[in-house]
């Protein structure tokens, strides 16, 4: 596995420089950023076309994470190669927190079973109960499969859901 981070500011722009140098064989693209720069837009689409193929995976949060420094209003980028694995996206809608147990089930079974190890999940830190969701999810998944993941946030304001 091989993974290069980049951190775009208003100030410095993206540094390091991008497209970084796995490209096109990027597996996936981590992305955490403030809740503005992620709802901008043009900043996405950068990352998709530098990394053509790759699914870009990520959320709005309360400070951003890039080495050992956290900081706001930024958008950090982790570009990640795998060797021999493969990394696929699954999407369910969850319409309020009564809905999270059946949408952790749903999730689950979106996701093919075959070679399944881990399952990276990220959802809405307002719509979901988080216990709620992982109970369904664990419910409806292989033996032996892991979770990790987390509340999308919007710092302090804790307003708008995730789209």
């Amino acid at each position: 596995m091989r993974v290069e981070q980049s951190r775009w500011t208003a100030t410095s722009g993206w540094a390091p420089a991008f497209p970084s140098g796995l490209g096109d064989t990027a597996s996936l693209v981590l992305v955490f950023g403030s809740r503005d720069l992620l709802s901008e837009g043009s900043l996405l689409r950068e990352l998709r076309e530098a990394h053509q193929g790759a699914p870009l995976f990520g959320c709005s949060t309360a400070g951003e994470i890039f080495g050992t420094q956290v900081r706001d209003d930024s958008l950090v980028a982790s570009v990640v190669h795998f060797e021999a694995t493969k990394a696929q996206l699954a999407r369910v809608s969850v319409g309020c927190p009564g809905d999270s147990l059946d949408a952790g089930r749903r999730l689950a079974a979106a996701l093919p079973p075959e070679h399944l190890v881990h399952v990276l999940v990220l959802t809405d830190g307002l719509r979901v109960n988080g216990t709620e969701f992982v109970d369904g999810l664990m419910a409806e998944l292989p033996r032996g499969v892991t979770v990790t993941g987390g509340l999308a946030g919007d710092a302090e304001h804790f307003q708008e859901r995730s789209s």
